[in-house]
Order: structure tokens, then sequence, then C-alpha cells
């Protein structure tokens, strides 16, 4: 199986975050920041966590693609409006096609971790009314990159549509 399949059926990560880490690989995107959450099952002390098999399989993919990373692991305190259960743990990947742009990207978030950002699509179901003609011209091709290389995650993308 390559790398771009193990992706595919990575457990634990949005397929608009897989989308994004293709997007980096493509070149068509300078770097992209995404989750992986555990598994939902609860121990003892109520903590949800991420199986070190599937952060070494994560790792293993963004290698094959050639991708530098940084990651971080946090649990999630009060997160019952993110879509995240208190005590989840998630691991967050900020991915590039450089080390000294994944560290930056991460050193940027971690300034601005307390602020909404909104969340963008990769195919674009979060056109904007007031620019969408010129956004297209982007989520064009960028759809098109994605059902090439991974016509699996760009249909389960589309079907969320």
């Amino acid at each position: 199986m390559n790398a771009i399949q193990r992706l595919e059926v990575l457990p634990g990560m949005s397929n608009e975050d897989k989308a994004s880490v293709l997007l980096v690989y493509g070149n068509l995107k300078p770097s992209a920041f995404v989750l992986v959450h555990g598994e939902v099952f609860h121990l003892e002390q109520g903590l949800v966590h991420i199986e070190p098999q599937l952060i070494a399989e994560l790792k293993d993919v963004l290698k094959d693609l050639n991708l530098k990373y940084s990651l971080e692991t946090v649990i999630m305190e009060n997160a019952s409006n993110v879509g995240y259960e208190h005590g989840q743990e998630v691991l967050r990947i900020f991915v590039a096609d450089t080390q000294q742009i994944a560290d930056e990207l991460r050193a940027v978030f971690d300034g601005i971790q307390n602020k909404h950002v909104p969340a963008g699509h990769p195919l674009g179901r979060h056109l904007s009314r007031e620019n969408w003609q010129e956004e297209v011209k982007y989520v064009q091709p960028v759809g098109q990159y994605i059902k090439l290389v991974s016509p699996t995650i760009y249909e389960a993308i589309t079907r969320e549509l």
C-alpha cells in the first residue's frame, strides 16, 4: 500500500484534513494545520487517547510523502462546543514542505490559539458571497488534483457536500 492509500484509511483524521495534506504534497498549498483525534473510548480518568501505532503510521505516511511536520498532543478541555469530548486527546499536526515552515506555522498557531479562526474546506464548501468568482479559480484545480491523486478522499468529501 502506498503512502496516499495509507493516508486514505488513516483513522481519526477528517477527509478535509487528508485533502489538505495532499495539497501540500502536490505543492498546491504551502502548509496545512490538521488534526487527528483519539478514538472515543473512556478510561477511568475520563481521557480519550490516541494510540501510539496511529501516531507512528501518520509519521511514516508524512515521511513517505516527503513532507516535514511538527506534532503536538493536547488534551481538549471544555471542548463540547468544537465537536470533541472533554478529555479527548487531539494530535495537532503542522505540515509543510520544509521543516522551517512547519515550525513557523506551529509558532503562529500558538500565538492565535485563543482566537476564533474559521475553518476552510479544500474543495470550496465555504465560498464567500463577495469573492466566490475568484475563489472558484482556486477550487477547481484543487478539486481536480484531489480527484486525480485520491479518488477515495475526493468522493468522501463531495458526498459530504
